[in-house]
């Protein structure tokens, strides 16, 4: 009898089939398994964990949702780096809700697309320029937004870099590949980048025309004579005035053998033809500035605080045609503005004598049309004494505080300044010992001889002309320290400045630079003109420039800033090469030459050009150490990608509100 033949299955094994089938199964079990985490909702993606994050994100490792969507299309995101897809651009959200790059954070480099297509456009010219072929300079194919994790790389673990780039990461897209830093890199183009200069000083004309024959001796030994590197490495910084020019400036900023004035003239009684007005029967009172005997101006300051005032601002407004110092031709009506004009000044020294300061303050601020800082309303009259003031209305105007209260009876209630107000409003208030408080109304008492001469200055006069006669310093040499003082034979009031960063002359300097709105304008830029000449005293302009236009203008008081016209992708760390620089310092970068020296023009005062006098540094300078199995020769070393720094934001947390009734703090 023949036996039947028995398959697998009988003998208990399984067939082809059947193990096909159970195959099929477990597979698909798999990937329900792997692929259900991320289709499951409100799971929060916590079922993977690709790997351990670095310590800067470990905190968020117990929310995946911080980082990453939560929805279908986050399958994808085991594949971040690989693709540029809907989700990942999405979850680019997240990570700029911490990290900020400004208006264009998922263009290419975080920078304004039609800047980048510009940039691209003219690294093609170059390229094709090089010898690269055309076809071989196709842009990115592919995205106007870069998502993140194209580049950053999370998941690797705990100290892994997110910021490290390989040099072909950059070529994915700058497609005209070279070899090497040495090989094929571009040459450099005016690097550093030439831009405006904040300080009037070219090492080359400095050293070529200052420091000759005897006074070699005298020159910086070396760079670091004068130079350090800033806290970040990317500027080098100066050591400022005291320790690298006070040795040879001081001297000059101060006036010490200065042929002409060494002070500013703030405010004077201008001459005027006295005679032809009191002639004609018009009332000035006292006006001892006679153009008989001098030929004292008008001060642009005086001219702003007149502007500051109805009466002053119109007077002043029509004189301008007039000769003052010759009125025999003028009409009636002229006349008549010159003795309005001539009361409006006796106006604003009666309120700077019984006002002080504040009386100054109002005036420029109701001429410049704007508020003063508390900064600009210290140095417009920088601690000017009581005692100078005073002192010159005894002497020029002894009659002042009594003329100015008649005038006010001749012209009304309505005439009456502001400090008169103030003193009628104060007088039922205690006195303050601190002398910061305005007069009360008995300076305008007749029995009051306050302000008067001395009646006994005759004598004094009589008793002085028998005396030896000794030299004494004119009131300018005798604050040679700088400060204020009267010039008697002018009537004028003077300021010397103290020095280098002189309060006073910064102050103005930056008052009439800046926009005016008021009536004041034309008197700011009369201000600003005579103390930005290179020659006056303080020669402020002569190392500072001047920044804007002719209606708002701004001084560059600070020497070592940020670069203003750089490259935001390309960056530079002094420190090292410093230290590595040896004998040669930094001649082995920065060598003299290829400039022009700076004219010496004093007759304008306008923003100087960009320019230096070094020559631009060479790509080979940097070759010789820039290997790889020496400093290193990757991109990322001297290139940033982004063209904003990044900033990370910071959660702001309100503040606790008020205690209600009847609660008690803990």
């Amino acid at each position: 009898m023949s036996r039947v033949p028995t398959t697998g299955a009988q003998d208990g094994g399984l067939g082809l089939r059947a193990k096909l089938w159970l195959f099929a199964i477990a597979g698909a079990a798999v990937t329900v398994a792997v692929v259900t985490p991320f289709l499951a909702p409100n799971t929060g993606g916590k079922y993977v964990m690709p790997g351990p994050l670095t310590h800067a994100h470990a905190s968020l490792a117990q929310d995946c949702a911080h980082c990453h969507m939560t929805t279908a299309s986050s399958i994808k995101t085991p594949l971040h780096g690989l693709i540029v897809s809907e989700g990942s651009l999405e979850e680019s959200g997240k990570c700029v809700a911490c990290h900020t790059f400004g208006d264009h954070v998922l263009s290419p480099h975080s920078d304004d697309p039609a800047l980048i297509a510009a940039m691209t456009e003219r690294a093609r010219e170059e390229a094709i320029a090089r010898g690269v072929s055309a076809s071989d300079l196709e842009p990115f194919a592919g995205y106007d937004r870069i998502a993140c994790a194209v580049c950053h790389h999370e998941h690797q673990g705990a100290d892994a870099s997110l910021i490290t780039m390989t040099n072909r990461q950059c070529q994915t897209c700058h497609s005209a590949a070279f070899e090497s830093f040495a090989d094929g890199h571009p040459e450099f183009r005016n690097y550093p980048y030439a831009q405006p200069l904040n300080i009037a000083f070219n090492h080359a004309s400095h050293l070529t025309r200052h420091f000759v024959g005897a006074r070699r001796d005298h020159a910086p030994s070396s760079c670091e004579s004068c130079h350090v590197p800033s806290v970040t490495g990317a500027e080098i910084g100066t050591l400022g005035f005291e320790s690298m020019c006070a040795s040879c400036h001081s001297a000059q900023i101060a006036g010490d053998g200065r042929a002409g004035a060494k002070g500013i003239d703030v405010l004077s009684l201008p001459a005027v033809d006295v005679m032809t007005l009191r002639e004609r029967g018009f009332d000035i009172g006292e006006w001892p500035a006679d153009s008989r005997f001098l030929e004292t101006e008008l001060t642009p300051f005086l001219e702003l605080a007149l502007l500051g005032d109805r009466r002053g601002s119109t007077s002043v407004a029509e004189i301008q045609e007039m000769n003052l110092l010759d009125l025999q031709g003028a009409t009636d009506e002229q006349l008549e503005v010159v003795t309005d004009y001539l009361w409006s000044i006796k106006a604003f020294l009666f309120e700077l004598t019984t006002d002080g300061h504040r009386a100054m303050r109002s005036r420029v601020e109701a001429s410049l049309g704007r508020a003063l800082t508390r900064e600009e309303s210290i140095g417009l009259l920088s601690q000017m004494p009581v005692d100078v003031v005073r002192t010159a209305q005894r002497q020029w105007l002894p009659r002042l505080i009594e003329e100015m209260s008649e005038e006010r009876e001749r012209r009304g209630p309505a005439a009456k300044s502001r400090a008169e107000a103030e003193a009628q409003q104060s007088a039922s208030r205690p006195a303050d010992d601190s002398g910061d408080e305005l007069l009360d109304d008995d300076l305008l008492d007749d029995d009051l001889d306050l302000l008067a001469m001395d009646d006994d200055e005759d004598t004094d006069v009589d008793r002085r002309s028998t005396a030896p006669s000794v030299y004494q310093a004119s009131p300018e040499d005798w604050v040679a320290s700088g400060g204020w003082h009267r010039r008697d034979e002018t009537y004028t009031l003077a300021y010397r400045p103290t020095g280098h960063a002189d309060e006073f002359l910064k102050c103005w300097l930056d008052v009439s630079a800046a926009r005016a709105e008021g009536p004041g304008r034309v008197a700011a830029s009369h201000i600003f003109q005579s103390l930005a000449d290179r020659d006056a005293p303080g020669m402020c302009t002569k190392c500072h420039t001047i920044d804007g236009d002719a209606t708002d203008k701004r001084l560059n008081w600070i020497s070592s800033i940020a670069p203003r016209a750089t490259s935001a992708y390309t960056k530079f760390d002094h420190r090292p090469h410093v230290l590595m620089a040896g004998e040669q310092q930094c001649n082995s970068c920065h060598q003299l030459g290829g400039a022009a020296l700076i004219p010496i023009d004093r007759s304008v005062s306008v923003p100087l050009p960009s320019k230096s006098a070094f020559a631009p540094i060479q790509r080979s300078s940097c070759v010789e150490c820039h290997t790889p199995q020496a400093a290193g020769n990757s991109c990322t070393q001297c290139h940033s990608y982004h063209a904003t720094p990044v900033r990370r934001s910071i959660n702001i947390t309100p503040l606790p509100g008020p205690v209600t009734s009847g609660e008690e703090r803990e």
